[in-house]
Parts: C-alpha cells; structure tokens; sequence
C-alpha cells in the first residue's frame, strides 16, 4: 500500500510525498516538470486560507481559525491582505504596525514578527522578497478584496434580478464594522472611510434594484434605519417616496418629502434637488410610471414654469425692455443683486413669451446644486430625457451636454437657466452648445455674474420704483400688498403711509427686503419695524416657508453674493463699507489694503460689478460707483469682524486730508465751482468719517473740518458746519495744531450768528 501525504516544508513551496515506508523524498520537483500535478495541489491548499477583514480579524486555513497573538500580527495580516498579493516595503509595515512607538531595532523586530505570524498560519503564507514582504493568498479570499469586485460587477449588471443576487453576495461578507480592530490606526483610516461609503452604495444599490424589479413595502423598514443614520441622503429619500407610494401610501411618500426638505434646509440650508423634486410631482400626479419605473427616472412631460404664488407687481418697463431683448439676441441674461427680482421677473418674462416658441418653455433651477459638474445633468432631467446608464457620475453612456443638443435641435424653444452665477463656468458651457447647435431654441438666464457667452445680452434688473407720479410707487406697491397678505386687515395710518415710504427708500427698493419687512407686519406695527430696520439686518428674515431658504433671511441672500468672491475681493467688498453714497476708483483705492496695486484694485471692483454687489453710475463723463445700503449694512459687519475697520477708516481720514489740502487755493479761484461739485459727491462719506473721527482721531478730524469750513459757508449749510466744527474744537486734545484750531474757530464764527 502506498500512503500519500503532504506537509509545507519550511525552505521549500513543493509537495514532499511518503513512501510505505516512511521516508520522505522530493519526487514532486521530477512530477511537478512533466504533470504540474504537485503544483495544482500546492495552490488549491494555499487557496484554502481566507483573510476576514470586515469585522474582527480573522485567519481561516483548511476551515479552521488560526489565532493570532495581539495586535500587531493582526495589523501585518491586514496590511498584508489590502495589498493585494503585491510586495509591502518594510518601511510601510513599519510604520504601521508601531507608528510612532518604534522598537530599537524596527528591522529585526519585524522579521521576528513575521515568524511568528508564519507559524500561527503557514510557513508559506508570507513569501520574503528583496524589498519587503508578500501575502500569497488569492483576492477572491481577502473578503475587502472580494467586497470590492462583487460591488464592482454589480454597478456593472443591466439586468435588476442579478444585480441585486451580487450586492447581497457582497454584502454578506460583513460581519461587523470593517476594520473593527483598527478603528483608530492610522494605516487603516482611508479604508475604512472607503469601505463605509461602499456598503452603503451597495446598500442602496440593492434596494434600487428591488424597486425596478417591482418591490416597495418590504423595503420600507431598511430604508427606515438608512435615513435615520444618513438623514441627508437625497437617493434614500427617493427611494423610500417609491417605495411608501407602491405600498398603497400616497400621503406619507409626500410627509416623506416634506421631511425631506426641512431636514436638508435646517442641515445645509438647500432645496431638494430637482430629482427629488420630481418624483414629489409624480407623486401628486399618481404617474403610472411610479409602479414600474426606476425612482430615479419616472417617465413626466417636461415641466412648466414654476406656478406663482403671489401676485406680480410693477416691472412694466422691465417686462417690455425684457421681452423686446429677444429681438435683437438669444441670450438674455439678467444680473443684478441678490433679492432684486431676477427670478421672478424671468418667469414673468417667460409666461408672456411661451406663445411665441412652438415647443414652450423649459425651466432649470440651478440654486440646489454644490456640483458644477451637475449642471448638463440637471438639464437633462429637467427636459425628460434618460440616458443609457443613467446620470450618475461614472454610469453615464452620453455626454448628457450632446444628448440635450441633440433633443432641442429641431425645437423652437425658451430655455429659462435660473441662479447660474455660483456654477457659472458650467452654465455658461451648457448656454453655448445650446445656442450653437439649436438655432430654434433662446435662452434667459438669471445670475448675479455674467456667462461671458458670445451674443449674450446683460440686462440688469433694477430695484423697484420709488418714485409714485400721483399713485404709490411700485415699491411701497409691493410693501402694502405683501403686509395684507400676512395680516388681512392691514390698514396703515397717514403716519404709517410716511414710515412706509421712507423704509423702501433705505431699502434701496429691493422686492426681497420689502417683502421681508412687510411680513414683519404681522407681529410688529410699522412704526417699530421701521425702528427696527435702524438697528441691522436681523428683522429682514422669515420669508415665505416655500421658498429658497437663502431667500428667507436678506443676510443669507447677500452671503450667497459673498461667498462666490475670492478672499482679497471679500476684504475689498468689506472695506468698502466705509463709503457712502457714491465714490470713485481713487476713493476706492484710499480704502483698499494698502500694498495693492492701482490694476488690482480695477480687477477686484470689476469682480464685484460683475456680482452685482457694486453698481456702476455714469455721470457726464466719469465714472463713480455706488452699494446698495443694504450690502453695506452687511460689508460693515464683515469688516468690524476682520478688526480693521479702525485702520481702514484712519487711511480713508488721512486721503481726504491730503485731497482737500490741495484744493484750498481752488476753492477761492477760477476752478471754485468744480472743487465745490467734487467734495459735494463725497460728502455722505466726509460726514461718516467726521462723526468717526470725534472718538477715534479727534485732532485730524479737526483738521479735515477746517478745511470744510470754505465749502459749508459757500454752500450756506451753516448748520452743518456748526455741529461738526463744534463737536471737533470740543473733542480735540490740547495738543492739536494751532493752525486747525484757528481754523475751525474762524469758519465756527463765520457760520455761527451767536459767536461762542
């Protein structure tokens, strides 16, 4: 009888074979050449050992667990494992089996690691190489490995049944948190971040795959635990809507929605996005699709224009100039600050033309997106189309830019692009392949930047008229319709009508801020949210619950403007809080930090002209610019923040000064006139900084309402020179020059009928 067994000889990767009588010989190496018999063998035993890393660590050889003695065999095996049969260097083992608590000798105290490792789970199990150590087990038997391409292969399968058989196979290789012995090492940070995200893809990847192949109620109670821990996951949210509605449950797919948008607008301040939005509109529709289709695509006719909620108020002329535009061009874009009207006024825009294109009018938010590479996407669900694998990044067949040229291209068409400016490059990408491959198709864009398409058209939008020619102007319009729809009864007094119409006017006329101080007119009389609007932005909040939630406060509209500038175009935009009324590009300069250059501040006002947060003003044949009190009021906050409002209005007090000393002589000559107009323009920021300078640099201002003094008496505001020369001469310290004081006193007696 011949007895056959086989042992791992410590040198040697062969099969040693027993004769009858005991012996062991090396005939395997003679077998191995001409049959590869002893190999085969050889790879089916090492295949045998399985490395499981998603939960505690184990080693299985021959169906049995093998120990390992602590903490540092298990980390060898897992690094060794995610590497995938390739060589780990020394170095890498090193560091991460003892980070920072390294042994004397870290060398020899990994060789000795290693063989101990070698004898809890096979000699030949860890082959040494030149530059470090391997693991000779196959991928399919490192369960990390084996998760990763099961994943893979599914994302991959068209067909929903064996899609779903390849999640669960993969899926079931979890055992309890990947990594679990590793939660805090530093070698296995990244991966377990990875892995985490992948169950959870997989997850839902199987949960969609049952909702194609008809599923719904059974899901309800997985879907239940995933929103609890992923609350923001938009992809649930869709699929626990489908699977409420297919169990029969219309009303709480829609209460699914509902929680939907208020947990994404208390978390991040947002809107769900337009999938979401969606599948929310086939719902209220009972759309048949919903009962067959993917909750990521039920079939929908593409989307009329957003219905109006409330009324639309003046903007005639806007209306005609807007309409007429597309005449002359196919890209009309309207820019202007935040809460100026832009989007109301497209919709409005776009409801008056829809008769006029063939095929309608295509709405596309673009404010829920954080992704600009999200905008041809958007698009594309907004027109209705599928695309052969979907639209999610990495799925995608088509370029989905083609596949909505390719739709429009014989359409006749208004393409409404609503909020581009924080994805601009990316809406302004998608505008243009529009316009060029479909001639049958305009486009009216809102943004607060320009597209920088060729044949685009801006058109700002202006604030709300507050001139009333015999009737309320459009703005006080706007206040008192908005005031009787939050309190029927609104009835403002002759007082009240004063209050009303001074409000608007500091609100610059802007539709956003007069609406959120006339909702304030449910809990407060006019009177005191007029007081109130003195004292900050704070009262502008509590819009509509519908809307955007950067609509529901004026500060999150005008941050919206903010945050889109680069950090020196912020510090400018806060400096210029400074200034008031208008000013011009020296002004400007005065105030910008002092070791920029003359071209850097043009770019930096340029960028926030292109915002729409600096307004341009022409006047004969210069240029002076101007900011909304408003953003002011915001700006002024920013720069009290950043602590350099002192100094910023010390360098501001120190350019007027050298300004005006050199107009002294003009103001008495030929050029008197011109010198007069030129301090008259800047007048609202001389006061600002007179009033300062009292309790923060009381001899220079001193000195700057000296020389004022000419102007005041030659303008006869002899009021106004009293109570500024006055307050200086009473704030000034002794130590101020003799020349400033003359000075002031002189002008004081001169404009003063009751000399001090």
């Amino acid at each position: 009888m011949l007895l056959f067994a086989f042992v791992l000889c410590p040198q040697h990767a062969e099969l040693c074979f027993g004769g009858a009588d005991g012996t062991l010989t090396r005939g395997a190496t003679e077998r191995q050449r001409t049959t590869g018999d002893a190999r085969n063998v050889l790879d089916r035993y090492l295949a045998s050992m399985e490395i499981r890393l998603l939960g505690a660590t184990e080693v299985i050889v021959s169906g049995e667990s093998r120990s390992l003695s602590g903490a540092r065999e298990r980390t060898l095996v897992a690094v060794l494992a995610l590497a995938g049969g390739a060589t780990v260097g020394t170095d890498r083992l090193i560091d991460a089996i003892w980070e920072e608590s390294l042994p004397a000798n870290p060398q020899n105290a990994l060789q000795a690691l290693v063989s101990r490792l070698r004898r809890s789970i096979g000699v030949d199990s860890i082959e040494t190489e030149p530059a470090g150590y391997r693991l000779t087990v196959a991928d399919s038997d490192v369960d990390v490995l084996r998760f990763r391409d099961l994943v893979e292969k599914a994302a991959a399968e068209p067909d929903p049944a064996e899609r779903s058989r390849r999640y669960d196979e993969a899926l079931a290789l979890w055992r309890g948190p990947a990594f679990s012995d590793f939660r805090y090492a530093e070698f296995a940070l990244p991966d377990i971040a990875a892995l985490e995200e992948a169950h959870l893809l997989a997850t839902e990847g199987r949960i969609e795959a049952r909702l194609e192949m008809g599923g719904g109620a059974e899901l309800l109670p997985d879907l239940e635990e995933l929103i609890a821990a992923h609350p923001l996951r938009e992809s649930l949210r869709a699929h626990q809507m489908l699977a409420l509605y297919r169990a029969g449950r219309q009303s709480d797919a829609l209460r699914a929605f509902s929680a939907a948008r208020r947990t994404l607008g208390a978390e991040l301040g947002i809107e769900p996005g337009p999938e979401l939005r969606a599948l929310e509109e086939a719902v209220l529709l009972q759309d048949a699709a919903l009962d067959r289709g993917s909750p990521q695509h039920p079939d929908r006719p593409p989307p009329t224009l957003p219905a109006r909620l409330s009324s639309f108020v003046g903007r005639d002329r806007e209306m005609s100039e807007v309409t007429a535009a597309f005449q002359e061009t196919r890209l009309v874009t309207l820019t202007g600050a935040g809460g100026a009207g832009k989007t109301s006024l497209a919709i409005e825009v776009a409801r008056h033309l829809r008769s006029d294109y063939e095929d309608g009018v295509w709405f596309v938010d673009l404010a829920p997106l954080t992704d600009s590479d999200l905008v041809a996407d958007t698009l594309v669900w907004a027109l209705g189309l599928e695309l052969p694998g979907g639209i999610a990044p990495g799925a995608r067949q088509v370029d989905p830019i083609a596949a909505v040229v390719q739709y429009l291209r014989e359409k006749s068409a208004l393409l409404v692009i609503d909020n581009c400016e924080h994805v601009i490059d990316s809406a302004a990408t998608v505008a243009e392949a529009v316009l060029l491959g479909c001639p049958g198709v305009d486009v009216l864009a809102t943004s607060r930047d320009r597209l920088a398409v060729p044949g685009e058209m801006l058109w700002r939008v202006p604030p709300l008229g507050l001139a009333g020619n015999g009737k309320w102007s459009d703005a006080v319009a706007l206040f008192m319709e908005r005031a009787s729809a939050v309190d029927p009864g609104f009835q403002p007094t002759a007082d009240d009508a004063d209050l009303i119409v001074e409000m608007c006017r500091n609100l610059d006329g802007m539709p956003l801020a007069i609406e959120l101080a006339a909702a304030r007119t449910r809990s407060l009389s006019v009177a005191e949210v007029a007081e109130r609007l003195t004292g900050g932005l704070d009262v502008l909040s509590g819009g509509p619950r519908g809307g955007s939630e950067r609509q529901r406060t004026l500060e999150a509209t005008i941050d919206w403007s903010y945050q889109l500038l680069g950090p020196g175009e912020q510090d400018l935009f806060a400096r210029l809080a400074v200034l008031h009324g208008s000013f011009d590009l020296r002004t400007i300069e005065a105030a910008a930090p002092e070791h920029w250059s003359p071209g850097r501040v043009l770019g930096a006002i340029e960028r926030l002209i292109d915002l729409s947060v600096v307004t341009t003003l022409r006047l004969g044949g210069s240029s002076r610019y101007r900011m909304l009190e408003t953003l002011r009021v915001f700006a002024s906050g920013k720069l009290d923040a950043s602590g350099d409002a002192t100094s910023v209005r010390g360098q501001l007090l120190d350019y007027y000064l050298q300004k005006l000393a050199g107009a002294e002589d003009d103001l008495r000559g030929p050029g008197q006139l011109e010198c007069l107009s030129a301090i008259e323009a800047d007048l609202d920021t001389v006061r600002s900084l007179l009033d300062w300078s009292v309790a923060n640099a009381p001899d220079r201002g001193l000195r700057l309402a000296g020389m004022l003094g000419w102007f005041w008496y030659l303008r006869g505001n002899g009021a106004e020179a009293r109570h500024h020369l006055g307050a200086m001469l009473d704030a000034a310290s002794p130590s101020a020059d003799d020349r400033s004081r003359g000075q002031a006193e002189f002008f004081l007696s001169l404009c003063d009928p009751e000399p001090r």
